[in-house]
């Protein structure tokens, strides 16, 4: 059952990729839209994500949810990441997602990863999300080697919206609309995932939820 699921998969990103490449130079296609409500099971959510750097994979919950009518969300705690691929060809990106903050301090991490496997010297990454005890948004950018910077966008209780934006002219890096960081230098994507590296299995952290994933895109 979980290898149809996995070449179903395949096939959706194959279409995908398809139809990015059939877009005119400049129209705007939604390439993955998730509000994690179809999944049936676990399985069936491992068979569109993967898991990623050989840790857990993250889990689907009912505990809470940001869609409108919907039941469930991807939640993330210690060791744990999901990650999809995206279609190669694609000029520029907006990615969002929402996430649900425990409060400012509380002991939790998550973060939303974008890699542009094809950056200068290698696979590179920007982090953006929830670090434990901190008052405030965290963000990291390994192709600048900016370490954990606090975003100044206060990490109150409940759901919160990040937007990442990709392309020619660079990233920028939104939280709840507040613009916190920009890189002239990193211009593409190549996937897009939820992590806790950092974490053990065994820390005290609450978890951590992502719900309603959306990447939009242009092709070249």
């Amino acid at each position: 059952m979980q290898r149809a699921l996995r070449l179903f998969t395949v096939a959706v990103l194959c279409l995908l990729a398809a139809s990015t490449a059939m877009a005119a130079e400049g129209e705007g296609i939604v390439v993955v839209e998730d509000d994690f409500e179809l999944y049936i099971s676990q399985a069936a959510f491992g068979g569109a994500y993967q898991v990623t750097d050989g840790r857990t994979i993250a889990r689907l919950s009912t505990d809470a949810n940001h869609t409108e009518g919907g039941m469930q969300s991807v939640m993330l705690k210690g060791q744990m990441g999901a990650v999809i691929g995206l279609p190669s060809g694609l000029e520029s990106t907006t990615t969002q997602v929402a996430i649900k903050s425990n409060g400012p301090g509380t002991q939790e991490r998550g973060l939303l990863r974008l890699r542009w496997s094809g950056a200068p010297g290698g696979a590179r990454d920007i982090l953006v999300g929830l670090w434990p005890g901190r008052d405030t948004f965290m963000y990291r950018d390994t192709l600048a080697g900016i370490g954990w910077t606090e975003a100044e966008v206060a990490r109150t209780a409940g759901w919160h919206e990040i937007t990442v934006r990709t392309g020619p002219d660079g990233l920028a890096i939104l939280i709840d609309a507040t613009h916190v960081y920009a890189n002239p230098d990193f211009k593409g994507v190549s996937s897009v995932g939820f992590v806790d590296l950092w974490s053990a299995p065994d820390d005290q952290m609450l978890p951590v939820y992502f719900d309603d994933l959306v990447v939009s895109a242009t092709s070249n």
